[in-house]
């Protein structure tokens, strides 16, 4: 079986969950792979020309030969009915591309993200095995005439799909409403990667009495800048330490031990996460977050850190979870950060969370609903 996988970030971005899909499937069926690259499916906005080359730590030219990558040509106008037929005839070679592609032999077209061009596959290709791999709850992120465009695909593709792939509990329950077929597949973690960052330290964090909060990510509107502060505050002599992608500054004054740094390649995000006492994920509680399994859990987790979070998406379930220590407010902060400090994992703890949390074991569950 062949895979033809829409995805909602390019190839040559850092390795995410529609990277390791594809090289979950491979690894599965020895078969190839056709890659299609997004393009802009709403109105532009000023973030998105802030964030041109951000995220760049996949090479292309490392591209595996089992794998063909398209780029398809478009103009930011989908949202724009009647305008956005323009964009059909910019991708009448490419869709002749996949249609050959899926009938040279039995394929699955799996969807990454709502968009027109896969409306327009999954319209044409109804004979395939289709999935929808919903890892955000997407119409979410726009707004206006672009969200109303993205509720609209994303309907038409849930209708149209054999099964819905959902990262989280809330898009599983969201699909589960019109869809018979939906299915529980949470992120996970890149096990060669980790182990080799961790293996390849070459300093060990020495001991200090000034403590590390970290947070590696995007910081965008769903980020809480506020619970970073209220962390700094209490945390005077300690170093919050923030990497990453600033696309919404903060509203007000960071306090001196709030330490901004750029973004990076992946593999040195993860060395920093070796020099952190605690890992952050203070994300906002707020449409944009309900929905989001955030990767850094697994990565923060793997590293034996001991994560403080705010109460929003998949993180609300996991409050008893050993080394996870969720708040419902600022307010709770002063207690959770001394408990925080205090926890320690069992012994092969971190190991054995590494083994039942691989993208690989995350992924192997679909063979329950699938015969690929």
């Amino acid at each position: 079986m062949r895979l033809v996988y829409f995805s909602p970030v390019p190839w040559n971005s850092f390795a995410q969950r529609p990277h390791k899909f594809v090289e979950w499937f491979h690894s599965r069926t020895n078969r190839p792979v056709l890659w299609i690259d997004p393009y802009p499916t709403r109105l532009p906005e000023l973030s998105d020309f802030q964030r041109l080359g951000l995220n760049s730590d996949h090479e292309s030219d490392l591209r595996p030969t089992w794998l063909s990558v398209m780029r398809p040509y478009a103009l930011p106008i989908e949202p724009i009915p009647y305008l956005s037929m323009i964009n059909k005839i910019l991708w009448h070679e490419k869709i002749k591309v996949i249609t050959h592609f899926v009938n040279e032999s039995r394929a699955c077209i799996v969807i990454g993200k709502p968009s027109k061009m896969a409306v327009q596959i999954i319209n044409n290709l109804k004979n395939c095995i289709s999935i929808y791999d919903a890892m955000d709850d997407f119409p979410n992120f726009y707004q206006g005439l672009s969200k109303k465009s993205q509720i609209k695909n994303e309907r038409i593709i849930v209708a149209r799909v054999s099964h819905v792939l959902a990262s989280s509990r809330e898009l599983q329950n969201k699909f589960a409403r019109t869809h018979k077929s939906v299915h529980l597949i949470k992120n996970g973690l890149d096990t060669t990667t980790i182990l080799q960052a961790k293996n390849n330290l070459s300093t060990k964090k020495s001991f200090s009495t000034h403590k590390v909060f970290g947070y590696v990510g995007m910081m965008a509107k769903w980020f809480d800048w506020l619970y970073v502060d209220s962390i700094a505050k209490l945390r005077r002599n300690d170093q919050i330490l923030l990497i990453g992608p600033v696309s919404h500054p903060p509203p007000f004054t960071l306090p001196q031990n709030v330490r901004l740094l750029p973004s990076c390649k992946h593999t040195e995000a993860l060395s920093a996460m070796s020099q952190f006492d605690i890992g952050l994920i203070p994300f906002q509680l707020n449409e944009l977050s309900l929905s989001v399994d955030p990767i850094k859990f697994y990565e923060y987790k793997a590293f034996g850190l001991p994560i403080i979070s705010s109460n929003f998406g998949e993180m609300r379930y996991r409050k008893n979870e050993s080394g996870v220590f969720v708040t419902e407010s600022v307010n709770d902060l002063r207690n959770v950060i001394d408990a925080a400090l205090e926890f320690r994992y069992k012994n092969n703890e971190i190991n054995h969370f590494i083994d039942q949390n691989s993208w690989v074991s995350s992924f192997n569950k679909i063979d329950q609903i699938i015969s690929f």
